[in-house]
């Protein structure tokens, strides 16, 4: 008996997740900016322009760098000679969390560091705060490097006053902890993306600074511009998103770009606490560290957890409550990995394709994964969660909530969780019948199939065997296993070219074409 299921539009879910792929896409212009998109190499490109970074000198294969915290001896000697005041040693809690700062960069480039001298090494860091700068005093850090006659060294100085007080309390995802990021970005090497730097003389901004539609604090720790120029949000109360919306309104009322975004983030970030900072490298740095230093092959080659339950060792990588913000970008030289952020509520948007970027715990654009790097996993939360795979053998789980899964072939494993989920496939490829995806908890009634992107609306004919016939389908279910599947012939061959198989049994209903 031949029985056909009814044509439907191109679906929901997949004009959903199809906007959502694009926001990683980097060849698009904010209309209001009128700048360039530069992609990762161009971005990396301009981070290394110029750039003074170590040599192996006792070539060994990798860079090898001693640093030191200055102390009361020798610091304000250093001091005196960058024409600084009011020196003073790293605390212990700035101390701690420069080695995490340090830890981040030497993850992902063939760079290490080392406290203290001892043993071979290339070149020398030292580390200070200091009060006044004499020479010019409008930053909250700087950096110096001495490079050439045999000799390589850099120093980071942070200031301490009534201003950057919260210098002396780096943590987590706080300003402070950027900064030192930032600065050792410096020493290594890497530069602001644009020709630009902060100082008594000179107020750069966005609009009349940044070279290009990236040079944000969503893409690199070098960046001075906040990450709502280039459509992330990292606030928790979304107020970068709302500046970015209503941005145009103030434009329309003849105020200028840059006085209706300070206005805005004046009355939202009075002292910048509710904003999350980027504790290691992003995106752009990881591809512009690497084209200085090489890759760091050898971080995490095993099976890797990011997010809740993350044996990463990082604190930056890993989250232990649903109040946690991430921000991070992966760099991953291999193992089965898993992107976990079931402890979160909201609705999240999780994407495992390299160089795209994920909005989770309610924030937007926030987490990333750098170019060439294979992450296979995702766990969603208690949200309607939207969940995309990439080119490999995927295992997907949405959670509670009705979520979205979209693999990309390699025989996928979806499971949708509690909630009316929708399973999304959109070409033939993403279940070949010798990679076939499996759904590894169907409900009928409940979930979905959608096919939508790969039929544009064109009905399927349900048959009991397949006649040449292009677009012909089989629903079979076995009752002592438990086992269904759905074999589709779109070539019109006599066989399946498309297979999905499930844990429990789909009906035609169930199936949206």
């Amino acid at each position: 008996m031949l029985t056909t299921n009814t044509p439907a539009q191109t679906s929901f879910a997949y004009k959903y997740a199809n906007h959502f792929k694009k926001v990683s896409d980097r060849n698009m212009e904010l209309f209001h900016q009128q700048k360039p998109s530069y992609s990762n190499d161009q971005a990396a490109v301009a981070l290394t322009a110029g750039a003074k970074a170590f040599q192996d000198l006792d070539g060994d294969g990798k860079v090898n760098i001693n640093y030191e915290f200055l102390g009361p001896v020798y610091g304000p000697r250093f001091a005196s000679l960058f024409d600084l005041d009011g020196f003073t040693p790293f605390n212990a809690q700035q101390q701690e969390q420069t080695r995490s700062a340090l830890q981040s960069w030497s993850d992902v480039a063939n760079v290490s560091f080392q406290e203290g001298y001892s043993g071979s090494y290339d070149g020398l860091l030292y580390f200070g705060n200091y009060r006044v700068n004499h020479d010019d005093d409008g930053e909250a850090a700087f950096n110096q490097n001495f490079f050439g006659y045999g000799n390589q060294s850099a120093y980071v100085w942070t200031k301490i006053n009534a201003t950057y007080g919260i210098n002396k309390a780096p943590d987590l995802n706080n300003y402070a902890r950027l900064t030192l990021t930032h600065e050792t970005g410096h020493a290594l090497g890497l530069e602001h993306p644009g020709d630009y730097q902060a100082s008594t003389s000179a107020s750069p901004t966005y609009q009349d600074d940044a070279g290009y539609v990236q040079d944000t604090a969503a893409h690199s720790v070098m960046s001075y511009w906040g990450e709502d120029y280039s459509g992330h949000d990292f606030s928790e109360d979304h107020s970068a998103y709302l500046l970015e919306n209503y941005l145009p309104l103030g434009l329309l009322l003849g105020a200028p770009i840059a006085a209706v975004r300070e206005a805005y983030l004046n009355y939202f970030y009075p002292e910048d606490h509710l904003r999350t900072h980027s504790s290691g490298p992003l995106l752009d740095d990881i591809t512009a560290i690497q084209m200085l230093y090489g890759a760091n092959m050898t971080t995490r080659v095993d099976d890797t957890t990011y997010g809740f339950n993350s044996n990463t060792g990082r604190d930056f990588l890993s989250l232990a409550s649903a109040a946690d913000r991430p921000l991070f970008a992966v760099w991953d030289a291999g193992g089965n990995d898993t992107l976990d952020f079931s402890g979160f509520y909201q609705d999240q948007k999780i994407n495992l394709n390299e160089l795209s970027f994920s909005d989770v715990a309610g924030l937007v654009g926030n987490v990333s994964i750098a170019r060439g790097v294979t992450v296979e996993n995702a766990i969603g939360g208690s949200g309607d969660d939207l969940l995309i795979g990439n080119a490999v053998a995927n295992d997907l789980k949405g959670g509670a909530g009705d979520d979205i899964l979209h693999g990309g072939g390699g025989g996928d494993r979806f499971w949708g969780g509690a909630g009316e989920d929708t399973f999304m496939f959109i070409q033939v490829a993403d279940s070949a019948p010798d990679a076939s995806a499996r759904i590894m908890d169907f409900t009928s009634g409940e979930d979905m199939i959608d096919l939508s992107a790969i039929t544009g609306g064109k009905a399927l004919n349900f048959v009991d065997a397949f006649t040449g016939k292009a677009g012909e389908a089989l629903l079979a279910f076995a009752t002592d296993t438990g086992l269904g599947s759905l074999a589709i012939d779109f070539g019109g061959t006599g066989k399946a070219d498309f297979l999905i198989t499930t844990v429990g049994r789909a009906a035609v209903t169930d199936i949206v074409v």
